[in-house]
């Protein structure tokens, strides 16, 4: 009777995966330790690179995406308050932290 007590007591969960399904090539840490950016060829089916803003819990915040190939840098600001992406496109982009783009460089990095 203890065993089918104990299984009657639990609660089925239904657990799904989150994060990255592709390889990551860069990751940093925000300044303030808040933050990870990671940068990768997640969105080459579609959009091509892109990087992705995390909270230290692992939920996606924001996602960064209009490069041409995949991501190989990824670094935050000194305040904190940017992002900056490099790419095999030959392209490096500056961001603010709501997903805007503020700039492209073009050039051989």
């Amino acid at each position: 009777m203890i065993a089918s007590s104990w299984v009657q007591a639990q609660t089925p969960r239904l657990v799904v995966p989150v994060g990255s399904t592709h390889s990551v090539n860069a990751v940093a840490f925000s300044p303030d330790g808040k933050y990870v950016l990671t940068g990768s060829g997640e969105f080459l089916i579609g959009s091509k690179g892109g990087a992705i803003l995390w909270d230290m819990e692992g939920r996606e915040l924001v996602t960064f995406k209009g490069h041409e190939s995949l991501v190989s840098s990824v670094a935050f600001s000194p305040d904190g308050k940017y992002v900056l992406t490099g790419s095999a496109d030959n392209t490096a982009k500056l961001w603010d932290l709501t997903g805007k783009e503020i700039r492209t460089f073009k050039g051989d990095f």
